[in-house]
């Protein structure tokens, strides 16, 4: 497990400028400088929601699912559609539960199994990255390595349609 978070921490904050690497399995980049080949192969690990340390721009290759934080606290599901842009702040509080169905179900839209690619211009570093869980009612910020030490080889709970 120490190697893969080293394998991570190279990736993310002292990237080389070529490069590749899987994590725990759930996701795969490629990398040429800031521009990026995502394939999420499955729901990010654990049930925490993460903002990264730089702003970004992506194009999803398939329409996917994911959650994200409110200004107001609150979580709620959206739907980030194919081959549009999707710029977000390194604010940008979220958790990427999985393909999207096209369907939605009591309101929400739902996730079906298989590979999410994403083609991603990312930004210059402005902060750090943090995983957000809810903890006795409160939003609790978390430092990248600390949650992926206990919860990133562990599969998220997100129940996958059938």
């Amino acid at each position: 497990m120490a190697d893969e978070l080293a394998k991570l921490d190279r990736a993310t904050e002292k990237p080389t400028f070529l490069g590749w690497q899987t994590t725990y399995g759930f996701f795969t980049q490629i990398w040429i400088g800031r521009l990026r080949f995502h394939v999420f192969h499955r729901p990010d690990p654990g049930e925490a929601l993460h903002s990264h340390p730089w702003r970004y721009t992506s194009i999803p290759l398939r329409p996917y699912v994911e959650e994200y934080l409110d200004p107001d606290g609150t979580v709620r599901r959206q739907v980030i559609r194919r081959l549009r842009l999707n710029r977000q702040p390194a604010t940008h509080t979220h958790r990427i539960l999985g393909r999207w169905s096209g369907e939605y179900r009591d309101g929400e839209p739902t996730v079906i199994p298989g590979a999410v690619p994403t083609i991603c211009w990312r930004g210059p570093v402005v902060g750090k990255w943090h995983y957000w869980r809810k903890v006795k009612g409160n939003i609790r910020r978390y430092d990248w390595r600390q949650y992926l030490r206990h919860v990133g080889h562990r599969p998220s709970k997100q129940q996958e349609a059938p």
